[in-house]
Order: structure tokens, then C-alpha cells, then sequence
């Protein structure tokens, strides 16, 4: 692999430009990743989630054997804590704005009108993490 661009950070919240972005992805695994076919599979997700009747609630099973380099394990907190770094306007991210209006009170947070702590995104448990959106959307499982 190659990039003909400076990293500007490996900071996924201060990240704006598509080499760094590229090269994240490279030493990172998302909850779900593109296969060799480009369809949508888990990665730390061990499934596609379980979406509630009303398309509000997604409900996203973790793998248990999903480590940090600290040899730490992954878990739905880590998941809350990145996603509220992200909307908290003190962390000055760059990626808030693929958040808001999406995520449950995102937009709120980001402009500094709720705590972080009111996202709507919660571990249900250790391994699992729970997402309410703002609005229903339409998205299929085939992208």
C-alpha cells in the first residue's frame, strides 16, 4: 500500500483527509467492514444488528475476542466513549458532523445544549452496544 500524502493524524476524531483515513482503517477494525466484494459484513460486530420495529433502535452484538494493542478487550464502553468524543464539542472533532441529526441528541450535545452522556448510544452490556437514531432511516443490508 501507498500514499502519496502526508498522515495528517491517526486522531480518527481530528481526521479530515483520505490518507489518514486510509491508513486507520488499515490498523483498525469498525463494528462492520467491506468484504472483498464490497458488501457490508461485522467486523467487531459479530452480526448485522437487530433493528427495532419502529427503525429507531439498532442493537449490535460484539465479538468477545476483539483486542486493543494493550491486549485490553473491546467492549460497547469503548464504543460509547469514542461516539461521545466525537459530538463533544471540547474534543474539537472533525467527524462530529456524520452524527448529527442522525444519532439521538448528537446535534443537542455538539452545540453544547446536553452532556455527552445523553448520546443515544448505550452498552447494553459488555458486549453490546444499543443506537437510537434521531429519525428512522432506510437502509439496506446490501449496500
Amino acid at each position: 500500500m501507498m500514499e502519496i500524502n502526508e498522515i495528517s493524524s491517526m486522531d480518527s476524531r481530528k481526521t479530515s483527509d483520505g490518507g489518514s483515513f486510509i491508513a486507520i482503517t488499515q490498523v483498525t477494525e469498525g463494528l462492520y467492514i467491506l468484504d472483498e466484494k464490497d458488501q457490508l459484513v461485522p467486523g467487531i460486530a459479530t452480526e448485522l444488528p437487530t433493528i427495532s420495529e419502529d427503525g429507531l433502535v439498532y442493537k449490535i452484538p460484539l465479538r468477545e475476542d476483539a483486542y486493543w494493542s494493550n491486549e485490553e478487550q473491546v467492549t460497547a464502553d469503548d464504543f460509547v466513549y469514542a461516539w461521545q468524543q466525537i459530538v463533544d464539542p471540547k474534543s474539537g472533532a472533525t467527524g462530529a458532523f456524520l452524527l448529527l441529526d442522525v444519532v439521538k441528541n448528537a446535534t443537542e450535545i455538539n452545540q453544547g445544549k446536553l452532556a455527552v452522556d445523553e448520546l443515544g448510544v448505550k452498552a447494553v452490556s459488555k458486549y453490546e452496544l444499543e443506537i437510537i437514531l434521531e429519525h428512522q432511516f432506510l437502509i439496506s443490508h446490501q449496500c
